[in-house]
């Protein structure tokens, strides 16, 4: 056979397989970072795992915040911005005493949350409402009572995967 025509064959293909890599590699590309992550309910738990732990010291809850001198945003570390002008975010914190009288509750973030919370969890079509979760501890004040510390956050962020 004539060498030349194969090596001209040979390099049509050559060029056919390239551009079938290139498609693939670039159109996986493009799916992958044009998906969205729902990130809502683990933003949920982080932020309320981490409040948790600012407010409460090896059992004890922080007399600060019972008595009202707690900046939760600089104690925390927490960007106050981020949770009170975003619109994406809520957060409640309550503590109750062994009778279910509350002594303390604060909320900060969108308030609208806690019926929106309640809907999204109720109806499974309901993707666009934010998710929350709640968790609650037994906690000792200084004079050594039992506490019931509650803490519901809440999260409405979407991200996609090429943003910050």
């Amino acid at each position: 056979m004539n060498k030349k025509a194969d090596s001209k064959l040979l390099s049509v293909w050559w060029f056919v397989v390239l551009l079938v890599i290139l498609v693939g590699i670039v159109g996986g590309t493009f799916m992958f970072y044009s998906s969205k992550i729902d990130m809502r309910l683990l933003e949920g738990d982080v932020l309320s795992s981490r409040i948790m732990g600012c407010i409460i010291d090896r059992g004890y809850i922080s007399q600060n915040f019972i008595d009202d001198k707690f900046d939760i945003f600089k104690t925390c570390n927490i960007s106050q911005s981020i949770i009170d002008k975003s619109g994406n975010f809520y957060l409640n914190i309550s503590v109750y005493d062994l009778n279910s009288k509350l002594i303390i509750e604060k909320s900060y973030g969108n308030r609208a949350f806690v019926q929106e919370c309640a809907v999204g969890a109720a109806m499974t079509e309901a993707k666009n409402f934010p998710k929350c979760t709640q968790k609650s501890t037994n906690v000792l004040n200084l004079k050594g009572e039992l506490l019931k510390l509650n803490i519901l956050a809440g999260s409405n962020s979407e991200y996609k995967l090429d943003e910050s």
